[in-house]
């Protein structure tokens, strides 16, 4: 690829979130890379990566103590928020199931699925 064609390329990923935990590069189909880890990043500062990834899975026992619980909502919305936000109008639709009914997990897998398609179009690419 020329370096007119990366530049080009890189023209088209100006689109971004920018919130409070960070400036991600909106994931159009053609940048998962720069999104993930804007995302990535976001998550850390937000203190909810464990929630994303499922590594701490949502606590419906602490029902009981409402601090605790109150804590574990806000950093699974705050991760539904990121990832949505993230995404160009287009890809959105895509994940209004996992929003609408906050399957924060589920919403992080379809996001890496996105991946197989980038790295498809990549190779196909590679080839013209």
């Amino acid at each position: 690829m020329a370096s007119s064609d990366i530049l080009a390329t890189l023209g088209k990923t100006t689109s971004r979130y920018t919130c409070k935990e960070g400036d991600i590069p909106k994931f159009n189909g053609d940048n998962y890379a720069a999104t993930y880890r804007g995302l990535m990043g976001a998550f850390v500062a937000g203190n909810c990566l464990e929630y994303v990834t499922g590594a701490i899975p949502f606590p419906l026992e602490l029902r009981g103590n409402e601090v605790q619980f109150a804590d574990a909502v806000k950093k699974r919305a705050t991760g539904i928020r990121l990832i949505y936000n993230s995404l160009e109008e287009t890809f959105q639709n895509q994940f209004l199931e996992h929003l609408e009914t906050h399957q924060i997990t589920l919403m992080w897998a379809k996001f890496k699925s996105l991946r197989r398609g980038c790295v498809l179009e990549e190779i196909n690419n590679r080839k013209g």
